[in-house]
Order: C-alpha cells, then structure tokens, then sequence
C-alpha cells in the first residue's frame, strides 16, 4: 500500500485507500479527522525533539547564532527594499519578534520533514490548494494570534519547505470550505468607543516625559499620583492602516550567506512570510506615525515592543534619531537566561526584569501588579493545586520549555504522577489548566481520571491561590513566580532539567531542588507531599526554608515595595 503523507490537521487530505502518515499528533486534534480515520489505515511520526532532548538544546543555540546573522542580513535587504540608511538596531526593534518567530517555525517544520524522511517511504504527499501572497500576514499581531496555530497557513509553509528542499509527489486538494487568511480587527463596542473619547480629550492635555505603553500601572501608581501624572490607552498605535499596493514577493533572497541546505531554503522562502507591516505596508504606516505629536523622553513597555507594530515602527524612529530611550519591562518571572535569542536587551536603553541579570542594561525591580497577600494568608486553604503546563499545536518558538507534541509525553508523566498519589491527597487535588487555550485537549483527559469538579472553573489564578495549601507546577513559568510572590507552600515538578540558565540562575536553581521545591522525579515529590500535607506551613516556614525563599527573593523574584520603583522613574525625571 502506497503511503501518502499529511502534514495538518484538515480532513480533506486523508486518503481512503493509501496508508495516511501523519507527521505530527497535531494533525490529529481535530474533531473531524478523528471520525474520518476510525476505519482508515494510518500511522503517526514521532516528534522529532522527543528523540533527543539535546536537540531541542543544540537547536536553540544554532537559531540563537542564527538570528544575529538574519537581522544583520535583513538590515540590508530592508535598506534596499525602503531606499533608507538605519541601523541595525531600528530594524532590529521593528522585526526581531518576527523573526524570532519565523526562525523557530521554519527550523521546526524543516526538521520535522528531515525526521520524517528518516523513518517513512513516502509515495506522495497531500497539500491543500494555496496562493502564498494570501499567506501573508498583515502585521505581527495577525501572525501571533491568528496564524501561528492555523492549519491552512501551516499547510502553506510545510508546502513552500517540501517543494523548495525535499524532491517528492504532491496531491493537490481545493479546500473543503472557502478559507480567508484575511486579518480582521475586531469591532469596537461602546465601551471602547467611549474611551477611545476619553483618550482622545487626554491627548489634548498630557504632555508626557515618560510614555507607558501596554504597561501594568499598579506598581507605579502611587508615584503617578504623587507626581500628578495623568496617562491614557494612546490609540494611535492601534489604527487599522491599509494600502493598495499588491503583494509581490518573488524572487526577494534574504542575501544571508548560507551554510547549510536548510539555511538556502531560509534565504529564499522567509521574505515570503514576512508580514506586510515590514514592507508594503510601511510607508503607510509611516505617514500615519508623522502625524502623531507626542514627545516622551522616555518610552517603557511591557508588551508593546513584540506585539504592536506601529508602536514599534514610531519608538524606532525616535530611538533611531536619539529622541527617546527604550525600557522594556518583563512580563513575568523566569528563570531563562537569554530570552527570545537575547533580541529585547539589545533593542532596549534599560532592561527590568525580576531577577538579578550580570548585563549593564538590566535592573531588578519588583513586579508590576500587586497581591493581595492578607487576603491570601487569611483564605481557608484545603485543596492542593496541581498547575499544568500549555504549549501550542505547531511548534513557534525553539525554548527551553514544552513544544509542540511535546505535551503528549508530559500528560504521560502527569498521569503517572497523580496515579501514584494517596487517596487523601488525590481527593483533594484540583487541576488548573490555562483558560480559553487548551489545543490539546488536556483538560478531558484530566476529566477522565479525576472527574470533572477536579478541573479548576475560575478564571484568574490568584482566585484559586487562596483555596490552595500546597500548589504543584509543571514548569518555572510567571505563575510559579506568583505562587512564591503569595507566599503559599510550592513545589514544581519537572520532566526534563532546564538548561537555558544563568549562572545565578543555576545557583538558585540547585538551591531549590536541594530544599525538595524543585523535582524532576515523581517518587521523590510524592514521598515530599506525605510528609508535608497535614501541615505545609510547618515546612515551608522553617528557619531552613525561610532563607532559601529569602535568596529566591533577593535574586530571581524581588518583591519589596514601591519606593524601588519610585527611586527608579525620580532618577529618569
């Protein structure tokens, strides 16, 4: 029987009478393959990184090598294609998130096929009909949330790759249903419309010296006062800019000097997939931006520098001309050492992060919200929480984190877990999964075995803190940082060790594992939680334990008051 190769999860693909090879568990979340294969021959490719856990490390640090040499490729290519003259840095502000991106999910797809290759004969391989300029996204927003994770638009980069580097059969197949890549904004109600009002009226009376941008204002507000200080939502970064320019993108070579086959394949197709926003889009955008008369000297952000591109094409102007500094603000805690190949230290002035980092631009500061920790410590606490960790259907960022199919072993592992665990505690576990984002379907599979009050209903975390005596995570991600921020016993649990970690990092790491916080052994965690479960706090506030979080504090997760803050904005005034 002749093996016929899918590599998404669209249904009209899937052959009747060939052998159907999936290259991926993603092609297989969705509900309506599921039901066409229940009598079909068909067979599943392992991942790729669940072969070798090195892989995922040795390709993290090659993309790491990578992206320095294509942002300095693409500074050129982007001069030319704009007639212009900036530096590196302006481009690097503007499309590093993408090519943060794009980086990861070509290497991913092409060594997904390459694994593939290895393991399968294939006879043919079955693709969807496509127009690549239709695959174009308009922005990094309607990348990130709108394509990333589409199968259409996946089907079109597995497609490019097959066709430009691997010599095989292609089925093309019309689409069962007319599908539109085309970014829709969303519509406005009359709540937005109402501040979008307000926020005009305060653009006619703020003169502002620092701008704060998508940027939490908790932390900082008692300064804002103090210093009178009015700030607004600034929706001239969020104006829908259109051209009539067609999109024309072939034969446009990256002019990165290759060094591998993969690479080649890089140099012709990446262009391709760049949104419009970074090329025809761009002057558009531009005669938009002039017509903005706002003056900081100062620019800090939280999110805006990765998902806003007009904001980020204004704030490079103005870094470009040494108008204004660039500080960036992280998000959440980690214990990562060199964050998206290291691209928000280089574009940034000041860097503020959680924890201690040894580069001249980065400053600890304490997070940007507050909890309300007396709240916390006086909530009647009795379920124990058992966090899992989330991961996208296609894989889009190399880290050292769960990708893609990934999570399939993981759920193994957290199967195991809970299956080991006594009776009493197994009662009184809850499971808390990311709301509104669950591709793989996990929370079903929890269902399954501890029924459907176990899996956690509320939407904010904090709320499900002050019910939790001991909270149980899978991965060193924001929510653990908030969990020892509320000051409530915590654990994690770890597959794999993390090894994309500082050397203060490593030290606190170590530190954690010794005092039995961090496991990456289900029987060790297990043996740790009968011993503690009557009493928690008897551990967890000993005299032992007290300094270990001290030292947590201090280095990965700050959590003094706001005059640390206030000192920092007094110094920018």
């Amino acid at each position: 029987m002749e093996n016929r190769l899918i590599c998404t999860a669209n249904e009209e693909l899937i052959s009747d009478n060939k052998n159907n090879i999936f290259i991926g568990d993603w092609c297989l979340q969705d509900t309506n393959v599921k039901k066409k294969i229940i009598n079909l021959n068909y067979e599943i490719c392992t991942y790729h990184y669940n072969e070798n856990q090195n892989k995922l490390k040795n390709d993290w640090l090659y993309l790491h090598d990578l992206y320095e040499r294509v942002i300095i490729a693409i500074t050129m290519k982007l001069n030319n294609y704009h007639k212009k003259k900036f530096s590196r840095k302006y481009w690097e502000i503007i499309v590093g998130p993408t090519i943060v991106q794009l980086l990861s999910v070509f290497l991913d797809r092409y060594e997904t096929i390459t694994h593939l290759k290895k393991n399968f004969s294939i006879n043919e391989v079955a693709i969807l009909k496509y127009d690549v300029s239709n695959c174009v996204t308009k922005d990094f927003e309607d990348l990130f949330e709108n394509k990333l994770d589409n199968h259409f638009w996946n089907n079109c980069i597995f497609s490019e790759i097959l066709k430009d580097s691997f010599k095989i059969k292609f089925v093309e197949i019309d689409p069962k249903n007319n599908i539109s890549l085309e970014h829709k904004r969303k519509n406005h109600n009359i709540i937005a419309n109402l501040f979008r009002c307000a926020d005009f009226f305060l653009s006619k009376i703020i003169k502002e010296k620092i701008l704060f941008y998508k940027f939490n204002k908790k932390k900082i507000l008692g300064y804002m006062i103090s210093q009178l200080r009015l700030s607004r939502f600034y929706y001239e970064f969020s104006k829908n800019i259109n051209t009539k320019k067609k999109i024309v993108r072939k034969n446009i070579n990256l002019g990165l000097s290759p060094k591998n086959s993969f690479e080649q394949m890089l140099n012709r197709k990446l262009f391709n997939f760049l949104p419009s926003s970074h090329l025809e889009l761009f002057d558009d955008i531009n005669l938009h931006l002039k017509k903005i008369k706002i003056n900081p000297k100062y620019i800090i952000t939280t999110f805006g520098h990765v998902t806003d591109d007009l904001f980020k094409i204004w704030t490079a102007e103005r870094v470009e001309k040494n108008i204004s500094k660039l500080i960036i603000c992280s998000h959440g805690g980690t214990f990562e050492n060199k964050i998206n190949f290291n691209s928000w230290i280089n574009i940034s002035d000041k860097f503020i992060t959680w924890d201690k980092k040894k580069n001249h631009k980065c400053i600890q500061l304490p997070p940007t919200y507050s909890l309300d920790k007396k709240n916390i410590e006086n909530a009647k606490k009795k379920k124990i929480l058992f966090c899992t960790a989330n991961t996208n259907l296609y894989a889009y960022r190399i880290q050292d984190y769960i990708i893609s199919s990934q999570i399939k072993l993981y759920l193994i592992f957290w199967k195991e877990f809970i299956k080991k665990l006594n009776l009493k505690i197994k009662a009184d576990l809850i499971i808390r999964h990311i709301p509104n984002s669950d591709p793989w379907q996990l929370k079903k599979e929890f269902e399954k075995i501890l029924g459907y009050d176990a899996i956690s209903k509320k939407k904010k975390f904090l709320d499900e803190v002050k019910n939790s005596k001991i909270i149980i995570h899978t991965a060193l991600q924001t929510t653990f940082f908030e969990s020892m921020l509320a000051g409530v016993p915590t654990v994690v649990l770890l597959k794999e060790e993390l090894w994309n970690i500082g050397e203060s990092g490593k030290e606190i790491y170590n530190l954690l594992k010794k005092n039995k916080i961090i496991f990456e052994d289900i029987d060790g965690l297990i043996a740790h939680l009968n011993n503690i479960t009557e009493n928690p706090f008897l551990w967890w506030c000993s005299k032992e334990l007290l300094d270990v979080r001290k030292k947590f504090h201090d280095n990965i997760c700050n959590y003094k008051d706001n005059k640390e803050w206030d000192n920092f904005f007094s110094k920018l005034d």
